[in-house]
């Protein structure tokens, strides 16, 4: 049932052309935002108060409040009326969905309009690639087995760690790590040139997941071995190429749903060929990003790379202060999970040649190393270990003080580089 805000007016549903339902809030400053999409439900159904509890968090998150969410209504903008909507339809007008999508679009370009100058100095060092660099493109040395050097600056590590703490970071509170994370954000958004958000979604990306089934994570990935010249796993390759054919083969059946949709307009001649691809382009972009944002990165390349680098700058500056110069080594442990079929001869204290992925999370602390050893659960054939290597300074991205990184679990994250790390626990 459709009724005109603060009116009686009712329009029956059989008298419109629908298709599925999009929600709108209202703000008067700004229109409409889209909040919510319903895609492959029943279109009668009763909507749950976890669907409602998500609309309103959408809206909330974008800073929008609703002029009404009575009994689970929603509010539409039509023709510059308000109007009210029972949301049990889960249903609404064709001309709406246009609509939207020319709001999201000159919103999403409003908002990101100054964002294409960097802010990079002209006259910084690039490698033959175009890469901004301060070190050489490439060339951030190797890890090697344990000595007397790595545990020295794993000293300065920590007390780089500890700053503004008044116990050590293993206590640390989640004020604390937040007001902290806050901190870096700020610094690198105004180093990278990139908006506040775009930094913290970034960097909250590592924390949600490093590689996975997840796009946003891998394609973090992927932009790190571009930018830093350092290689890709086969593994993270292989998954990225399997997230695109899945991506591609969610488009091609959204766009023959949409082609469904929109038939009689088509033959009719009342909408173009180029029309359709436009308006399906669009709401296949809406619905990936709503519904199955693991399938896209979090942003572009070049956006992604400014971060990157400046974090990495960032990281490299505050390790200087810390007293840590090029050359010097950091002491840093690792717990993963292997096969037994690469593990499963290695004896504690033999050193191994170990090639990490694009980024890597090691950390300060081996009890820490310990926990992601062991994981959740048991698995046949996989063996937990701890690598312990001193890690030059050079090679390290971020920190939980500079970047990527967990404060409690003192993490470090490194890029993929060669070296020799001594095997601390094989289980």
């Amino acid at each position: 049932m459709w009724a005109e805000y603060g009116g009686a007016q009712e329009i029956a549903s059989q008298q419109l052309d629908f298709v599925p339902a999009t929600h709108y809030f209202y703000s008067k400053e700004t229109g409409p935002l889209l909040v919510q999409k319903r895609i492959n439900i029943d279109p009668h159904r009763q909507p749950t108060a976890q669907d409602l509890a998500n609309i309103t968090k959408r809206a909330t998150e974008k800073g929008y409040t609703p002029l009404d969410l009575r009994a689970g209504n929603a509010i539409y903008d039509i023709d510059g009326k308000l109007w009210v909507v029972d949301i049990d339809m889960w249903t609404f007008p064709k001309d709406v969905l246009r609509q939207g999508t020319v709001l999201r679009r000159e919103r999403h370009a409003a908002a990101h309009a100054d964002e294409a100058e960097v802010k990079f100095d002209p006259a910084q060092p690039r490698d033959e690639g175009g890469r901004w660099t301060t070190t050489g493109a490439g060339d951030y040395g190797q890890g090697t087995a344990p000595s007397e050097a790595g545990i020295a600056g794993a000293e300065k590590a920590e007390v780089m760690f500890n700053e503004g703490l008044a116990k050590d970071w293993r206590g640390a509170s989640a004020q604390q790590a937040a007001d902290i994370k806050d901190d870096i954000v700020k610094k690198i958004s105004d180093d990278s040139d990139m908006s506040y958000d775009d930094t913290n979604n970034f960097i909250h990306q590592w924390a949600e997941s490093s590689n996975d089934d997840d796009l946003r994570s891998l394609a973090i990935q992927r932009d790190t071995a571009a930018e830093f010249r350092v290689e890709l796993s086969g593994f993270t390759n292989d998954r990225i190429s399997e997230m695109n054919v899945e991506r591609e083969e969610f488009e091609v059946k959204m766009r023959k749903r949409a082609r469904r949709q929109f038939r009689s307009e088509l033959e009719s001649g009342a909408m173009t060929e180029s029309q359709f691809q436009a308006i399906a382009s669009e709401w296949i972009a809406d619905t990936l990003s709503d519904v199955h944002p693991r399938l896209l990165p979090l942003t572009e390349p070049k956006a992604q790379r400014q971060i990157l680098r400046a974090m990495y700058d960032n990281t490299q500056a505050r390790l200087r202060d810390a007293g840590l110069k090029a050359g010097d080594t950091i002491r840093l442990y690792r717990g993963t999970r292997l096969p037994d079929k690469v593990a499963a001869d290695w004896k504690l204290g033999d050193v191994v040649s170990v090639v990490g992925n694009a980024l890597e999370s090691w950390s300060l602390s081996k009890e820490v190393a310990d926990k992601f050893a062991r994981g959740s659960f048991a698995q046949p054939d996989v063996r937990g270990i701890i690598f312990e290597m001193d890690i030059p300074v050079e090679a390290i991205i971020g920190s939980a003080r500079t970047g990527f990184g967990c404060l409690t679990e003192g993490e470090f994250v490194v890029l993929g580089i060669p070296g020799d790390a001594q095997v601390e626990l094989n289980f």
